[in-house]
């Protein structure tokens, strides 16, 4: 994972806010006058800090709320749906001294990043269990967490040692964004972002289909060889990433989305979330036949098949769907970057 000698270059505010509001459009900048207008737009954060007799609750859009309908944390879903409010987190006080400590406590010299994400979620887990800590979504409730090293095996399989993994996104026929990610020595000791990407690679011409040959050919010459890149346009990108099952798969073979090489794990990835998504569609098909009376016995067949396939993919590995999760969070999220440059706009700073 990232380590203190990780070197990361090749970013400005535009590529870093496209990258990283593909996963949390929340994060999405906003011009400061229009702050004011989103105070009675749904959606946003909850935080709420409580203890056995009172407690004080603040939202990212309306500020400080009242809170005479607070029941206490098993009731943060009721009381964030109040607000029409879809994330939250509700903290006893003392709640985060808590969690540290006993993180602190857990920890050794020399525990790698894995180790200290499990450590981490498990200290978070014992607190949610205790009622001093709530989270809306309920992120992997009843999922065991998984052991360190099986996580460190994922990780090495994903990315080995000594090799490269690319991600190109364009935008408007140009380069919208990237990430190239280098690990050496078991740790990720380079991040490159798109202006590091195009040193290597020269002008590009911003179809993606074109291109990736150009981007993979560059990062072979300077870097460990590419275990695998991903080349697509961000809309479509962020379009997937809300969306349903087979949809990966779908892009692939329509070659909206390219990735070269394919690694092994995500061709055994992708004809999985094929298969899902067929699944998915067989029952719903079959649904409307359970209720004739001569096709009903056969309907209920073919659905336990169904159900047979849809269960062979990544959820039966790791007792979770992790791009299902994904989906279904940004999906709740009602906030989307907009297309310009943070800080564009009447009320920007001025330029050097």
């Amino acid at each position: 994972m990232i380590a203190p000698g990780t070197r990361i270059e090749g970013f400005d505010a535009r590529s870093w806010h496209r990258l990283v509001t593909l996963v949390a459009p929340g994060f999405a900048s906003q011009a400061p006058h229009a702050r004011h207008t989103r105070r009675g737009e749904p959606g946003g954060a909850l935080l709420v800090f409580f203890d056995d007799d009172r407690a004080v609750c603040l939202h990212s859009h309306r500020g400080a709320l009242p809170t005479d309908g607070w029941e206490g944390p098993s009731g943060l879903e009721a009381f964030a749906r109040r607000w029409d409010t879809r994330f939250a987190v509700a903290l006893r006080v003392g709640a985060w001294e808590a969690l540290l400590d006993r993180v602190a406590g857990r920890m050794l010299p020399g525990d790698d990043g894995w180790t200290t994400l499990t450590q981490v979620l498990g200290a978070a887990r014992e607190l949610e269990d205790e009622g001093s800590l709530a989270l809306l979504p309920k992120l992997g409730a009843g999922v065991p967490l998984p052991p360190t090293e099986v996580l460190r095996r994922a990780w090495d399989l994903v990315l080995p040692d000594g090799q490269t993994a690319a991600l190109a996104l364009f935008d408007d026929g140009a380069l919208d964004t990237a990430l190239v990610l280098v690990r050496r020595r078991g740790r990720v000791e380079q991040v490159l972002g798109p202006e590091a990407l195009l040193r290597r690679t020269g002008p590009l011409g911003g179809d993606p289909r074109r291109d990736y040959r150009v981007i993979h050919a560059a990062l072979e010459a300077s870097l460990p060889p590419v275990a695998f890149g991903v080349y697509a346009s961000t809309e479509v990108v962020r379009a997937l990433l809300r969306g349903e099952p087979g949809d990966w798969a779908r892009a692939l073979a329509v070659r909206d989305v390219l990735v070269h090489p394919m690694p092994p794990w995500l061709a055994m990835t992708t004809g999985a979330s094929a298969l899902r998504g067929a699944a998915v569609q067989t029952r719903r098909l079959l649904g409307a036949l359970e209720a004739n009376e001569l096709l009903g016995p056969f309907s209920r067949q073919l659905r336990g098949l169904a159900d047979l396939a849809g269960a062979l993919d990544v959820r039966g590995l790791l007792g979770f769907d992790p791009l299902g999760l994904l989906a279904s969070l940004l999906r709740r999220s009602r906030s989307e970057p907009t297309r310009d440059d943070p800080g564009e706009g009447p009320d920007a700073p001025p330029t050097r």
